[in-house]
């Protein structure tokens, strides 16, 4: 090897050792610093994809923002991980288990339609068992590519739920996978609260936001979720002063989402 090629060698080594140094900085300053900014408004040639564990994560996690980029003409399509068939207070009988599974998509169908959501998708993934079904990476992977996203939605990889955390790490499967590179990933929360770098005021869109999450009849008869869920916007909103409401989230470039734990 000549000494030109050599030299050529490790100056390409010393770049691409800075560009990673630089990268996983950029990633630490997501996770540690608390450097956040305020979202005012979205771009209407956006195209979004929310992936969306259960029946009414989408809701919860980014429902308000999702109604914002509607209002500015952005195409949403929502795709569910599972039908939410394990959220019954109770198992049901063999019977009744096809019929609630059914009630979950209509729930899910009627809350989209509130938010104004373009299209959704069921993965048929098994509910409580999404860590256990790696091979939904290839069809999450598909649906990506085909929707031409720009933007994807998703839990992050914390949120104290085994399904929410399996969504993540699926999401990071596909991506491996995907012919069309993504500009940004919006990881959200549902469980457990995130370390944001991006609020939302939603002071426009929390009816909207409630009312959706009211047509989960099942749940709802649980837990009341629409207060509880205003609960959390109205104290995420304590970094937005003229605001009442809002939605946080981590927002990361697609290339640096390889580099999170």
């Amino acid at each position: 090897m000549s000494i030109l090629r050599r030299v050529k060698n490790r100056v390409h080594g010393w770049a691409f050792e800075l560009n990673l140094i630089r990268r996983v900085h950029n990633i630490s300053r997501y996770w540690a610093s608390g450097e956040i900014r305020k979202q005012s408004f979205f771009d209407g040639t956006v195209r979004a994809l929310v992936l969306s564990p259960h029946p009414d994560d989408e809701s919860i996690g980014c429902g308000g923002t999702i109604g914002l980029m509607k209002a500015a003409g952005a195409t949403v399509d929502v795709l569910f991980m599972t039908s939410g068939e394990a959220g019954h207070p109770e198992p049901p009988k063999a019977e009744l288990a096809k019929a609630f599974l059914e009630q979950r998509k209509k729930e899910a169908a009627s809350a989209c339609g509130v938010l104004g959501v373009d299209n959704i998708f069921f993965l048929e993934g098994r509910d409580g068992e999404l860590n256990l079904q790696a091979s939904l990476a290839m069809p999450l992977a598909r649906q990506i590519d085909l929707g031409k996203y720009d933007v994807i939605f998703c839990p992050w990889p914390y949120d104290s739920h085994s399904d929410h955390e399996a969504t993540y790490r699926l999401f990071r499967a596909a991506m491996l996978k995907c012919v069309e590179s993504i500009k940004q990933v919006w990881l959200y929360e549902v469980w457990n609260p995130l370390h944001a770098n991006r609020i939302v005021n939603i002071d426009e869109t929390i009816e909207k936001k409630c009312e959706a999450l009211s047509n989960y009849h099942s749940q709802v008869a649980q837990n009341d979720l629409p207060a509880k869920v205003r609960g959390l916007a109205q104290y995420r909103s304590i970094h937005l002063p003229n605001a009442n409401h809002a939605e946080a989230f981590m927002v990361l470039d697609g290339d640096d989402l390889a580099l999170l734990p």
